[in-house]
């Protein structure tokens, strides 16, 4: 989960660069609604790997887990990237670990107690 974090953050220009076309491909599929199931697809696809990995990670509703981290790194990155808001790259890391970090150590602490 850690990994997946930090994976999302846009910390470099590439990040960057990667984070504005996938905004660009939302506002396409906002304004034309040919585009949207195909954004559909995408979008779908990567939030079963998120649900996938959570699900490895703990014991709770993945799926409500995945839509709240999703959302939480979809709307702090927009945040960075039209700097809006004194929205930072580690105030994001520390946003998103303060609210996963419970989920984190749950299963950690499941797996550590589970007898061998």
């Amino acid at each position: 989960m850690r990994r997946l974090i930090e994976v999302q953050l846009p910390a470099t220009d590439e990040d960057v660069q990667g984070w504005s076309i996938w905004i660009q491909a939302w506002n396409e599929a906002i304004l034309d609604p040919a585009r949207r199931p195909g954004q559909r697809e995408i979008y779908s696809r990567w939030r079963q790997v998120v649900v996938e990995l959570v699900r490895e990670c703990t014991e709770a509703d993945a799926e409500a887990l995945a839509a709240r981290f999703t959302g939480m790194v979809d709307g702090l990155a927009i945040q960075i990237l039209a700097r809006t808001t004194e929205m930072s790259v580690d105030r994001m890391r520390e946003l998103l670990l303060d609210a996963f970090e419970p989920h984190i150590s749950l299963r950690e602490t499941a797996v550590r107690a589970t007898p061998r």
